[in-house]
């Protein structure tokens, strides 16, 4: 009699996978980018130094960069897959605050928005 191979577990069904993630993508988004910074913002910009003027521009660079990155981004997600593209976008987000915390010049501004652009 020939020993019969291992049969592996079913693949959980593609619904029990997306209910799962559904779940779970709103405790991301909260520790991820949480918009705790948005009301403050323009008020720490205006204190290290922007005025107005670069302040618009810092955010229409921020709104280019948006539009020019959103389908390479995909790309990169489709090619390296979506957990991978997430955690990297994780990691730039880390970055950026990590550049905003440290910096105090309109440079570190605009670092800090191109690695959150990124994310």
């Amino acid at each position: 009699m020939a020993a019969q191979p291992a049969t592996e577990p079913a693949p959980e069904p593609a619904s029990a996978r997306l209910a799962s993630n559904l779940r779970r993508y709103p405790a991301y988004q909260a520790f991820v980018m949480p918009p705790f910074f948005v009301p403050v913002i323009v008020l720490f910009w205006n204190e290290n130094g922007l005025d107005s003027l670069d302040i618009y521009l810092l955010q229409s660079l921020f709104a280019l960069a948006v539009v020019l990155l959103e389908i390479p981004t995909g790309l990169l997600a489709d090619r390296v897959g979506r957990r991978a593209s997430l955690l990297a976008g994780s990691a730039m987000l880390v970055l950026g605050q990590a550049v905003y915390a440290s910096g105090t010049r309109s440079a570190c501004s605009c670092a800090a928005r191109s690695c959150s652009r990124w994310a």
